[in-house]
C-alpha cells in the first residue's frame, strides 16, 4: 500500500520539479557523506625499518614455523644480529676544477662535494631519499623447545630455519628445556 501511495506521489510531481528534487537528494547525500570519516592516507608501499624491528619479525615468523613442525606453543626463539640495517641515500656529486701555480709547473686538483638529495614528506619535513636499504645479517639463532621426539625435529627445524634465513647449519642451535 505505501509503495503505491509513494508511486502515485513521484508520478503526480511534474517533470521540472523531479529534476530538482533529484537535485536536492544529490546535494543532501553530499552533505551526509561529510559527517563519515574520510579514507585513511595511504601509507608509504616501503617503510623503513630498524634493527630491532627486523629481528622481532623474524623471531615471530620462525617462532611459527618452530610450532608449526613440533606443536610447542612456548617454543623460545632468539636471533642474533651481526650490524643494525645499512641505508645507502641518493647524493647529488658536484666536482669543481682548480689550477695552482707553484712557479715550477701548473697543477690542478679537483673537488668533489656530495649532499644529500632530500624530499618533502606528507607533513612538510624533508628527509634524506633512502637508494637502498641492507637489512643486517644475522649471527645466529637460539631455539629451544619442548617436545617428545627430539631428534627428528631438531633436524626438521635445522633444515627449515637454514632454508628460511639464508645461513649455515653451524649459526643454528636447537635444543630442549626443562619444565
Amino acid at each position: 500500500m505505501t509503495e503505491k501511495l509513494s508511486i502515485r506521489l513521484f508520478k503526480s510531481i511534474t517533470k521540472g520539479n523531479r529534476l530538482i528534487i533529484i537535485g536536492i537528494i544529490g546535494i543532501a547525500l553530499i552533505g551526509i557523506s561529510s559527517f563519515f570519516p574520510a579514507e585513511k592516507e595511504q601509507t608509504p608501499l616501503f617503510e623503513t625499518v630498524n634493527s630491532e624491528q627486523y629481528k622481532a619479525y623474524l623471531e615471530k615468523q620462525i617462532g611459527q614455523v618452530v610450532e608449526g613442525i613440533t606443536g610447542d606453543k612456548k617454543a623460545k626463539v632468539i636471533i642474533t644480529l651481526e650490524t643494525g640495517v645499512r641505508r645507502e641515500y641518493a647524493t647529488d656529486t658536484e666536482t669543481k676544477s682548480s689550477e695552482k701555480n707553484d712557479g715550477s709547473g701548473a697543477s690542478t686538483g679537483k673537488d668533489n662535494k656530495k649532499t644529500a638529495i632530500t624530499v618533502k614528506t606528507a607533513d612538510g619535513s624533508e628527509t634524506a631519499l633512502i637508494v637502498t636499504e641492507y637489512m643486517p645479517q644475522i649471527r645466529g639463532v637460539a631455539i629451544v623447545y619442548k617436545s617428545k621426539n627430539k631428534t627428528n625435529q631438531n633436524e626438521a627445524i635445522i633444515s627449515a630455519v637454514t632454508a628460511v634465513l639464508g645461513i649455515t647449519s653451524k649459526r643454528v642451535y636447537v635444543g630442549g628445556y626443562a619444565g
